[in-house]
């Protein structure tokens, strides 16, 4: 190394980025004053920086790698990421290779990754200010912030845990080395991360050997979920789609057959569009249909068509037909309506949107009808009772109301079950919390709930149902998830399927570890 030199910090504390964290660390407590600090004055290039320094009493290990100008290396990694040395480049960093985490990295010019960036723990982040670009960026739990700005920033393959809910093996898979990821039997719980997946002895293993970790031709990604069927004759809008909407399986909620008022509704909204279908399912032309987009409102229903005295007295049974109505919202306040006319300049715009609104709906409506049938199949009350009456979870996890009670984790996900003669005389239900991020303290942690609740319907069936809530707390008030939140029902799906997979052999545990009487 070109002008190896180790310093106290208090020498180099004027060369560092006001904002960054050592610097922040200092001016609140007045830390890191005689701490080692190794200074790399000029540009430099290395063949690799391993920041944990081994070999390195814990008293002589640096806390911080300061490059005053550019850097070109080879790799840079680190093994402990509860803390490690923090390195911080007054100019550009080029590498093949950084697989770190417990510090921070602070490049004050350009970034340049040719092969893997992976940056796992919430102890160690990344601050960029100039632009950077990066063939693959692998971030568990992992800060990181580009200040350059989109237009600088070029990562050909992006992997972050936050905003994933699945995390599939076959995507890292078509980028790095067979020996990097780890075979799904090697797993002892379901994947919470990308990081259940890579094999990081190997990966850390490579590195120090000088080894590649990616292919060298990147795989396609041909993995696409499940398919959807639709449920519809065509795109058409025609009165047999709305006879289709009417009929569907989502009106099939339980009203009792002598009820007096028997119309459903289906509301949502996606993005800022808003959709409205109402309905009698055994009443011809009870359908309704009602669009909203910016101020623009289109209504679609059958008017009955006024009959001549003779029909009314041979009892001709009445006519009917399709009216569209439209309407410019004021200020978001209902005006008038109008027969839609194809004809009139101004109701051009309204022709424009009907098609694709009302093939989005039945694309949407196929959706909900397939989530729904995959929740019915999936989570039935016997498997619930059947869970509610195991001895792991009847016995030391049904005091639902204790908030000093045991919960069940699996990964990021809690396990809770209310039993149908809990003390509050609630319905039967198993609760699954997922954490979605932590925060710094508990109150700041963010969960998101799925209650599977055993409730009875109008008609007197007794069904499971999803419920959810929005804030944290035996208090906060409950509230059915709508169908139209598919992608609720489909993590309801599958937390259910991981719960049903290992609460069975955790019993089985639990009862090979019961002293036998």
């Amino acid at each position: 190394m070109n002008d190896f030199t180790t310093v106290p910090f208090k020498d180099i504390k004027s060369l560092l980025p006001e904002d960054c964290w050592m610097m922040e660390q200092y001016n609140a407590t007045g830390e890191f004053n005689d701490e080692k600090v190794i200074f790399l004055s000029g540009n430099q290039q290395l063949e690799s920086l391993d920041l944990d320094f081994p070999g390195i009493d814990d008293e002589k290990t640096p806390i911080l790698v300061l490059v005053q100008g550019n850097l070109r290396i080879r790799t840079i990694y680190n093994r402990e990421t509860d803390g490690a040395t923090g390195l911080i480049v007054l100019g550009d960093l080029e590498a093949e290779h950084i697989v770190v985490g417990g510090q921070e990295i602070y490049i004050t010019g350009n970034l340049n990754v040719s092969g893997l960036y992976w940056g796992d723990y919430n102890h160690g982040n990344l601050v960029v200010l100039g632009a950077a670009g990066i063939t693959a960026f692998i971030s568990t739990d992992y800060g990181f912030e580009f200040r350059g700005g989109q237009e600088t920033l070029s990562i050909q393959h992006f992997f972050w845990d936050e905003r994933e809910d699945e995390f599939v093996r076959e995507r890292l898979a078509t980028l790095l080395l067979p020996d990097c990821l780890l075979e799904e039997e090697d797993l002892i719980d379901e994947p919470y991360s990308y990081k259940d997946w890579l094999n990081d002895y190997q990966i850390l293993h490579k590195l120090e050997n000088g080894e590649p970790l990616l292919l060298a031709e990147p795989k396609a990604y041909g993995y696409s979920g499940e398919t959807i069927p639709f449920v519809f004759e065509s795109h058409e809008f025609n009165t047999g789609n709305l006879v289709r909407l009417r009929e569907s399986s989502l009106f099939l909620d339980g009203i009792p057959a002598d009820a007096k008022e028997r119309t459903q509704e289906i509301a949502y909204w996606k993005d800022d569009i808003f959709k409205r279908v109402m309905a009698t399912r055994d009443v011809p032309c009870s359908e309704r249909v009602y669009f909203q987009k910016a101020d623009r409102a289109l209504f679609i229903h059958w008017e009955k068509q006024e009959q001549h005295i003779i029909g009314r007295f041979t009892g001709q049974k009445p006519q009917y037909k399709l009216a569209v109505l439209c309407r410019v919202l004021k200020d978001q306040k209902e005006t008038d309506w109008h027969y839609y006319d194809p004809q009139l300049p101004a109701h051009r715009p309204f022709g424009e949107m009907t098609q694709p609104l009302w093939e989005d709906l039945l694309d949407q409506w196929s959706e909900m009808e397939y989530w729904k049938k995959r929740f019915t199949e999936t989570v039935t009350r016997e498997k619930i009772d059947n869970i509610l009456a195991l001895p792991l979870v009847r016995e030391k996890h049904s005091d639902y109301y204790n908030d000093e009670a045991e919960d069940i984790w699996l990964g990021s996900a809690s396990w809770q079950f209310r039993q149908s003669d809990n003390p509050r005389g609630h319905c039967a239900r198993i609760s699954i919390i997922m954490q979605q991020s932590p925060g710094n303290t508990e109150s700041d942690n963010v969960f998101d709930f799925y209650h599977y609740d055993i409730r009875e319907l109008k008609n007197g069936k007794t069904v499971p149902l999803l419920y959810t809530q929005k804030d944290d707390g035996y208090q906060s008030n409950t509230f059915e998830v709508a169908i139209a939140d598919t992608g609720k029902y489909r993590n309801a799906i599958r937390y259910f399927e991981q719960l049903e997979k290992h609460i069975y052999r955790m019993n089985q545990d639990y009862l090979n570890e019961k002293p036998q009487k």
